[in-house]
């Protein structure tokens, strides 16, 4: 937490945030080979399924346009920073109402031998409240109140040092291509869900930004602190007219 609060700023209209590093950055391995096979076996997927291949292309161009992730092209591997490949996958929720699609990635994947990144860095503590005490005062309101907050990882900034530790890679697909083999590098510009320090680092901002608001709403403030899990608020009042 010390670390957070003396690294967090505001930049650009977001919460800007990095990671808290337990070991030298230096030995980390960058984890290429296990991305670039598993980037291939995605490929083959593409191939046998073109609709899989224009979900996951069109999230990604989503992502690029909104500025959550950018490409990467430079040839040569940075010197002064981690460098790190993201294994990712698909994984399907049909029971979702909104997104029935999510790219996952995989921030423990390492090479025989070597660290994942979720070694190198610090989890941070759990600052969620406790979620049987939460249900329970929820259902003693005659009123339920829910919500929450749209993409809440990705509205945070990661500071540009450590983006080079979330690369990826996302095969280049043409429709007459049978054995591809060359990959497009992307790396996050925001926090994203994988990285085992994240989900921290989404409570500890939210935290920073309510102490910030709490001389101006205080009963907003008062309920977000202790009301809202990870990034769902649920709440509830005697009646609609409660402020």
């Amino acid at each position: 937490m010390q670390h957070f609060k003396s690294s967090v700023r505001f930049n650009s209209g977001r919460y800007e945030v990095e990671f808290p590093w337990k070991r030298d950055k230096q030995e980390l391995n960058d984890n290429f080979s296990v991305a670039e096979n598993r980037a291939k076996s995605l490929a083959k997927r593409f191939i046998r399924n073109p609709t899989l291949f224009k979900q996951y292309f069109e999230i990604l161009k989503e992502y690029e346009s909104q500025g959550i992730i950018e490409r990467v092209f430079q040839t040569e591997k940075p010197t002064d920073r981690a460098v790190f490949y993201l294994p990712h996958q698909a994984v399907f929720r049909q029971e979702s109402l909104t997104t029935k699609m999510r790219i996952v990635f995989d921030a423990s994947s390492h090479e025989d031998g070597q660290l994942a990144l979720n070694e190198c860095i610090w989890p941070g503590a759990n600052l969620n409240p406790n979620i049987f005490h939460l249900l329970i005062y929820f259902r003693l309101n005659t009123i339920a109140i829910t919500a929450d907050i749209e993409r809440a990882f990705l509205q945070i900034s990661l500071r540009d040092e450590d983006r080079d530790a979330v690369r990826f890679l996302f095969p280049e697909l043409e429709s007459n291509q049978t054995n591809p083999c060359k990959f497009q590098v992307y790396r996050f510009k925001r926090v994203m869900f994988g990285v085992n320090v994240n989900p921290f680092l989404l409570s500890a901002t939210i935290k920073y930004h309510i102490e910030k608001c709490r001389e101006q709403y205080p009963a907003a403030t008062e309920m977000l602190d202790t009301c809202l899990y990870v990034d769902d608020v649920i709440s509830g009042a005697e009646n609609i007219s409660k402020p």
